[in-house]
């Protein structure tokens, strides 16, 4: 960690390192002008486009693109720690060096320190922490090599309103061993707001000054240094090259013509930009990404060849579509709609027969093209780019190689001119690349499934069942289209629309329309007018009404309810569409669950306690567990070597689950299979549980899950989450405490949609002690009473005071 030092003059910061009086890093900041000030300034300037950033106006926020690869990498979790951050960095920055992560997870460590002490939640941290990687990524990476160095690193920052965030990554860059400095164009206002002491930074304060013009900017400077260096003269002065003068030739008199100062002599004198200046007055243009690789020898023929616009041209065998050897002839075609409800699944499906028994390889993806994993995405090799040529001639580096050279140059085009028609409309460098990153991705997990064992006679056969909803969806179709491979986009829902545009795209569009579904490979299931007819009602009754129909929604997000005591026997027994806050959104329902801790006992009477409790406990799907711990510690578990295996990169492999034999899960609904996943993946992310991804505990996690009893698998079968929800009354009434594996299974099941509630008549911990995040609402109401005895509740009559309460809950009040 280096520390700052002040500057006994301004150009102390254009020393080496072993140079300086003390070893240390100069933050300045500069809120006058001058002649000489503008010298300064742009010498800065200089150092800082080569070895460092400039940052101009102010450092933009993390897009909503950039914070989903973010999220991609590293998911949600979060921790406050140096390691945590070490350990993330490992997979966000794996070309940072070791010193440098180390370096930046300790600044980032003592900022969070700085906020805890200034009474910063851990959510505020987190915000910050996730800034903080986005801004090291995408802005700042460039900085990371030149670290270290005898020269330190320079960032000039130029703006007139510094944030908090902004100061705090510069504190944090200053402390890796960088040299700052801030030009504030306006004044030092904005600055001493956040730090009125100037404990941070140093003003260089000088006699001579003005304040800045109105007007003035880095870009205007730039500018202006151009105009000069436009306007010099352009053979040096001879204090600047003293070996080049003409009189180093006459040396051979007998050649007059030479002796004179000739133009060969003077070329080499004409003024270049120095190492500082060829950025701004490039000596070429750059190369154009598609000169650099060979071209291939066929072109595509796409649609052309096609007699009649028809999905049936797809099934002419490649060897009749065309005869020129310098094409291959392929289709691309988008069908919206559907001509006739009634034959469009069994069309396709027959489809799909007579590509498979002619022998075309046939590659389908239901719905959207499936995110990157997180390994995926590492293997893919990239860094900072200053241009979109040179973005895509580095990239294009990840391609994978092919046993046909001229396959792989066809590919080695289309992806240059994929990436090209992404650059027309993303002006953003870093968006880009992270397109190219997640195409890249699909290129290198189709490749093999596509072309292997690919022939020049070959066209094997894209199908995507729904529509392109992202531009990396349709860019990697774009990118299939320009290779030889038919491409067909089912798009059957004439209501959502598809991103896809390409001026070789055949459109064929149907009068009707209709769900998108899977696509039918194995048998084609037929429809009746009459179930049509019911799907279309259904459609009518069902959207945006209010009334939903038998498990409607095939995922839901749970939102623990903030309630008073009272109001748990009120909402414990209602459907969950008519408690507050029930919201349905994107085909998710949001469902609001009980999930509290009652601690004590209402004033020391515990015949209504109990009775109370009886109410709860006779509510429909409601489990009862009458002591903690219920699974108890090291207790044998079947599923914990799977649980090992099952667990890659903190991503759960669902398919590594599934295919043991020991698989639980295999009898449920598959939307019901896919949401327990999808929720066991979010624990592991928030690191709800204590020591998840950090001692093993996220093997437990998942192994507690898979292990779980055959009461509550059927209660999570029937869960319909406009309905009822299943229920667990959780009572400990001894000194021992709940086990770990106890902690995950309650949480799981809060996750899934259930309601929990825990009543702790000791006011005891419980569940508390093993978790991050995500505790039970408490309720203190009354006393705490010890040894208590649970009783019978079969036999335990209701209290006449609580009658009219059990009424109201039984009707559904």
């Amino acid at each position: 960690m280096f520390s700052r030092v002040v500057a006994v003059s301004r150009d102390d910061v254009f020393l080496p390192m072993p140079q300086r009086k003390e070893k240390g890093v100069y933050f300045l900041r500069l809120s006058d002008f001058s002649d000489a000030l503008e010298q300064y300034i742009w010498q800065f300037h200089e150092e800082a486009r080569q070895r460092g950033a400039i940052i101009e106006e102010q450092i933009s926020n993390p897009d909503e693109r950039q914070l989903n690869y973010y999220q991609d990498i590293l998911g949600t979790a979060f921790q406050p720690s140096e390691a945590f951050v070490l350990s993330a960095l490992q997979k966000w920055m794996p070309r940072m060096s070791p010193a440098n992560r180390a370096e930046f997870s300790a600044a980032m460590f003592r900022q969070f320190e700085e906020m805890k002490a200034a009474g910063k939640n851990e959510n505020i941290q987190k915000n910050v922490y996730i800034k903080m990687m986005c801004w090291l990524y995408y802005k700042f990476e460039r900085v990371m090599p030149f670290l270290g160095d005898d020269r330190p690193p320079k960032v000039l920052y130029e703006g007139n309103r510094i944030t908090n965030h902004e100061l705090i990554f510069l504190r944090m860059l200053s402390a890796m061993g960088t040299d700052i400095l801030l030009l504030e164009t306006k004044s030092d206002e904005a600055y001493l707001r956040l730090d009125p002491s100037s404990q941070w930074s140093q003003k260089i304060t000088e006699s001579g000054t003005k304040p800045f013009a109105a007007d003035y900017s880095l870009k205007n400077l730039r500018k202006e240094m151009s105009r000069r260096m436009a306007a010099a003269p352009r053979t040096p002065a001879a204090p600047q090259q003293p070996a080049r003068p003409a009189p180093a030739r006459p040396a051979v008199p007998q050649q007059p013509a030479r002796s004179a100062p000739a133009q060969p002599v003077q070329r080499p004198a004409v003024q270049r930009p120095t190492a500082q200046q060829r950025p701004v007055v490039p000596s070429q243009p750059p190369p154009d990404a598609e000169s650099r690789f060979p071209a291939p020898g066929m072109e595509a023929c796409t649609n052309a060849w096609m007699k009649q616009a028809g999905l049936d041209q797809i099934l002419l065998p490649p060897v009749v579509r065309g005869d020129d050897r310098s094409y291959f002839y392929n289709a691309f075609i988008r069908i919206n709609g559907v001509p006739d409800k009634l034959t469009y699944a069994n069309e396709l499906y027959q489809l799909y027969q007579n590509l498979t028994a002619n022998r075309r390889k046939v590659v389908v993806v239901d719905g959207a093209l499936p995110t990157p994993e997180p390994d995926e995405l590492q293997k893919i090799r990239r860094r900072n780019y200053r241009s979109v040529d040179e973005l895509i001639i580095d990239l294009a580096g990840n391609l994978p190689a092919c046993a046909s050279v001229e396959l792989q140059r066809s590919i080695q085009r289309s992806f240059v001119r994929t990436m090209k028609e992404a650059a027309r409309t993303e002006s953003s460098l870093n968006r880009l690349t992270v397109t190219a990153v997640y195409i890249l991705c699909w290129i290198l997990r189709y490749q093999g499934q596509i072309f292997q064992g690919w022939k020049t006679s070959d066209i094997p056969v894209f199908i995507k069942m729904g529509p392109c909803e992202s531009i990396q969806d349709a860019l990697y179709v774009l990118f299939l289209s320009q290779l030889p491979v038919d491409v067909l986009v089912l798009s059957p829902n004439l209501n959502q629309a598809c991103l896809l545009k390409s001026d070789k795209l055949l459109e064929i569009t149907g009068q009707e329309s209709m769900p998108v579904m899977k696509f039918p490979r194995q048998n084609s299931q037929m429809r009746t007018v009459a179930a049509h007819a019911e799907e279309d009602l259904s459609s009518i009754l069902y959207t945006d009404t209010g009334i939903y129909r038998n498990r409607q929604f095939e995922t839901a997000q749970a939102i623990t309810l903030q309630t008073t005591y009272d109001e748990i026997f009120i909402l414990w027994d209602k459907e969950l569409k008519y408690r507050p806050n029930f919201s349905t959104a994107n085909h998710i329902a949001n469902i609001p669950v009980i999930f509290a801790k009652i601690s004590g006992v209402e004033e020391g009477k515990t015949e209504p306690y109990w009775q109370k409790i009886k109410m709860l406990k006779d509510a429909d799907d409601t489990l009862l567990v009458k002591q903690m711990p219920f699974i108890q510690p090291g207790e044998q578990n079947r599923f914990q070597s799977l649980a090992v295996k099952g667990i890659k990169n903190e991503r759960i492999k669902k398919d590594v689950i599934r295919s043991d034999r020991q698989y639980p899960f295999g009898l449920l609904r598959e939307e019901m299979e896919e949401h327990i996943f999808n929720k066991l993946q979010e624990m592991l992310d928030q690191r709800v549980i204590k020591g998840t991804f950090q001692n093993g505990t996220e093997y437990t996690v998942l192994a507690t899950v898979l292990n779980m009893k055959k009461e509550l698998l059927r209660l999570i079968q029937g869960f319909d989450f406009t309905k009822k929800n299943p229920k667990i009354v959780v009572i400990n009434t001894r000194d021992q405490a709940p086990s770990l594996e106890d902690t995950i299974l309650l949480t799981f099941l809060n996750k899934l949609g259930f309601d929990i509630i825990l009543f702790i008549p000791t006011g005891y911990q419980t569940i508390e002690r093993y978790l991050n995040d995500n505790y039970p609402v408490e309720h203190q109401i009354g006393e705490y009473l010890y040894d208590l005895s649970v009783p019978d509740f079969d036999s335990l009559p209701t209290g006449k005071g609580l009658k009219w309460l059990n009424n109201m809950l039984r009707r559904g009040f």
